[in-house]
């Protein structure tokens, strides 16, 4: 009924104590973005970003929420993080928010289908005047260390490990 009101199902992952793998569970309902356009691609399985949005004014001590919708065209190889980062202009972090997308292991997604992400960014009250960019890129802990996933446009060309998702300035 709440989807055909334009509304999907946002899964959760409720571990099982008697397996290793997670069941996904209904916490809630969000709406599902009018538009679904490829912004971003990373890795091997298409693991897409499709549409975001943010609110609230850049300010030191303020908050940033970053909403987004992502999909993957195939079961992604890997429980990938999402690093959303705060940088000076230069790239210099200042300070950063991982997680999986949508706090959902991803190995458990199914391709095609739309997941939500929601992300609280508090900017540090200590912020000095200038321009500041939010990041975004993916990555996976192999036995080696932390393996980061490059992005690519919508026209394949490669953007790197990190990419620009929104800048800023603050002015004091």
């Amino acid at each position: 009924m709440m989807e055909d009101r334009g509304y999907l199902a946002t899964p959760y992952p409720i571990q099982n104590p008697r397996y290793r793998l997670a069941a996904f569970s209904v916490w809630r309902f969000q709406r599902a973005p009018e538009a679904s356009e490829l912004l971003l691609t990373f890795g091997e399985e298409r693991i897409s970003l499709v549409n975001w949005f943010s609110q609230g004014e850049p300010a030191p001590c303020a908050s940033i929420r970053l909403q987004s919708w992502w999909r993957s065209e195939a079961v992604p190889l890997h429980n990938y993080s999402l690093t959303v980062i705060l940088t000076t202009q230069d790239g210099t972090p200042v300070l950063n928010l991982d997680g999986a997308i949508g706090e959902t292991l991803m190995q458990l997604w199914e391709p095609e289908r739309l997941y939500f992400d929601d992300r609280h960014l508090t900017l540090p009250c200590d912020l000095t005047a200038g321009t500041y960019d939010i990041r975004l890129g993916l990555y996976w802990q192999s036995e080696q260390g932390f393996e980061q996933v490059s992005a690519q446009a919508p026209d394949g060309q490669p953007l790197g490990e990190r990419v620009v998702l929104l800048s800023f300035e603050i002015s004091r």
